[in-house]
C-alpha cells in the first residue's frame, strides 16, 4: 500500500477521528482504493483484538458511497480468510456516511459508549465514613486483598455482561487484573463501597 497516498486521502480528517488511530496501529492491514483518475478515494483498515477473538474490526473512510458495497464485500471477505465470525466497528457520533450505510444492509448498533465530562477535582466528596457505605481511593482497594479480589471478579463479570454481542476471550481473574491494574483503575480517583445483606458494591 503506498502510505503517501493513505495520508493524501486523511489530510482533511481530524487526526483525533478514530481511522486516523487504527490507521496508524494497522498500517500492514490496511487496503487502499483508487477512482477511474488513479486517485485514493478509500481506505480500510482492519485490526483484532486478543481480548475478543470472534470479531475482525473495520475502520472506513471512503470520499464516495459508490465504493461501499465493494469495500463491505472485501471485509467479508477478510472475515472468513481470518476465520472469524461478526465484523464489528468503533466510530463517534455522528457516524460516517459507511456506517450509516451499513445500518441499512443489516448492521446495527449494538452498544454505545458514554463519557463523562466532569472534573473530579469538581466534585465534593464526604470525608467521613457513614454506616451505609465509604469513599475507598485505589490505594486503598489495593492495600485490601479481599476488596481487590472481590472488585476485579465484579468488574470482570460486568465486562462479560456488557460484550455478550462481541464476546470475549477466556480471561481469569489474574490475567484480568494485569490489565485493569494499575493502568485502568488508575484512572479512577475514587470508589464507593456500600455495605447491603447481599454483599458489597463499589461504584466510581
Amino acid at each position: 500500500m503506498n502510505l503517501n497516498d493513505a495520508q493524501q486521502l486523511l489530510a482533511n480528517v481530524s487526526q483525533k477521528m478514530p481511522i486516523w488511530e487504527e490507521y496508524r496501529a494497522n498500517i500492514s492491514s490496511s487496503k487502499i482504493y483508487y477512482d477511474a483518475q488513479h486517485q485514493p478515494s478509500a481506505l480500510l483498515v482492519f485490526s483484532t483484538n486478543q481480548f475478543h477473538p470472534h470479531a475482525l474490526g473495520i475502520a472506513v473512510y471512503a470520499l464516495s458511497s459508490d465504493m461501499f458495497s465493494i469495500i463491505l464485500n472485501d471485509a467479508i471477505q477478510e472475515v472468513g480468510r481470518q476465520h472469524k465470525d461478526r465484523l464489528v466497528i468503533w466510530e463517534y457520533r455522528p457516524f460516517s456516511p459507511f456506517t450509516e450505510w451499513l445500518l441499512t444492509q443489516g448492521f446495527s448498533v449494538w452498544r454505545e459508549t458514554v463519557s463523562p465530562n466532569a472534573q473530579l477535582a469538581d466534585i465534593a466528596l464526604p470525608t467521613s465514613n457513614t454506616t451505609e457505605g465509604q469513599i475507598l481511593t485505589t490505594a486503598d482497594i489495593q492495600a485490601n486483598h479481599p476488596l481487590k479480589t472481590q472488585l476485579i471478579k465484579m468488574s470482570l463479570a460486568d465486562y462479560r455482561q456488557v460484550h455478550t454481542i462481541n464476546p470475549m476471550a477466556v480471561t481469569t481473574p489474574a490475567q484480568w487484573e494485569r490489565i485493569v491494574f494499575p493502568d485502568v483503575f488508575r484512572c479512577t480517583h475514587g470508589f464507593y463501597q456500600a455495605q447491603s445483606n447481599h454483599g458489597l458494591y463499589f461504584s466510581l
